[in-house]
């Protein structure tokens, strides 16, 4: 369970969130919400714990966990859900898996239902409290971006992709700057990395035959002062996935996979 706004009310009952947040809060009281959480992350910036909240897949959500000076008395949670769409049926984006936060306090989640990387900034927010904080309550801190490679025909647009679990590269580890969200390519043999400057993606492909399949990944600055050769991003194969690869059962696994930027194609 977790609390909104705040401490549990006293005697406040449970409410579960099957269609985002449920009617029968009340807004005069501090109140509890049932969510299955995945991503986590502790934003460096202030301290604020975030997770996702997966389940329910739609629309999934984002919890935020400021502690306060003298926790748990002094904790606030606050939740957000992706927007609906003009419809007033469908959301910008559903079933959220990753989360992360970059070095400025924005949370970056991956959506696997659809395919899409969310940017959420709580200082954009008009609203962060009270009875109008029902989880729709901030269409205005929300970004989405569609991650590379072909949707599934037929219908709202899915991604044929499927985002998982996703690193955020504070140090620059990978080469292609500070403050990169990373999101996992789990049927596309990549990493896709995505920068908030230019809008544009970069695709770190492991290709067939090896079948490469990320469930984690991470970054780890070995050497500061070589340059592109003392730091990398390391992803894994994970236990489950591995029959994806060729070989099947009886492939090796799993497996480690580090990647690196040259600065230039000849650097060495």
């Amino acid at each position: 369970m977790i609390a909104k706004g705040g401490r549990q009310a006293a005697g406040d009952e449970s409410v579960s969130s099957e269609s985002g947040v449920a009617a029968k809060l009340d807004p005069k009281k501090d109140s509890q919400l049932s969510a299955s959480g995945y991503g986590l992350d502790t934003s460096i910036s202030d301290g604020a714990v975030w997770q996702s909240a997966f389940n329910p897949a739609v629309p999934s959500g984002v919890i935020r966990l400021q502690t306060g000076t003298n926790p748990p008395e002094t904790c606030k949670t606050e939740y957000f859900e992706p927007p609906l769409l003009a419809d007033g049926k469908n959301y910008a984006a559903f079933h959220n898996r990753g989360l992360m936060v970059d070095s400025k306090g924005v949370a970056w989640v991956s959506f696997a239902g659809n395919g899409r990387l969310g940017r959420l900034d709580i200082n954009k927010c008009k609203v962060r409290s009270g009875p109008a904080a029902t989880g729709q309550h901030c269409p205005e801190g929300w970004e989405f971006h569609q991650v590379p490679g072909p949707e599934v025909k037929g219908g709202a647009a899915f991604s044929a992709d499927y985002s998982y679990l996703m690193p955020m590269d504070l140090f620059d580890t990978t080469g292609l700057g500070k403050d990169v969200p990373i999101v996992l390519g789990s049927n596309s043999d990549s990493l896709l990395a995505f920068n908030d400057q230019t809008k544009k993606w970069t695709i770190m492909r492991v290709p067939y035959p090896i079948g490469f399949h990320a469930r984690s990944a991470d970054g780890r600055i070995d050497d500061p002062h070589a340059g592109w050769k003392g730091k990398g991003t390391y992803a894994s194969y994970a236990s489950g996935p591995v029959w994806t690869q060729e070989g099947g059962e009886d492939a090796s696994g799993p497996q480690m996979v580090k990647f690196q930027f040259r600065p230039n194609p000849l650097a060495y």
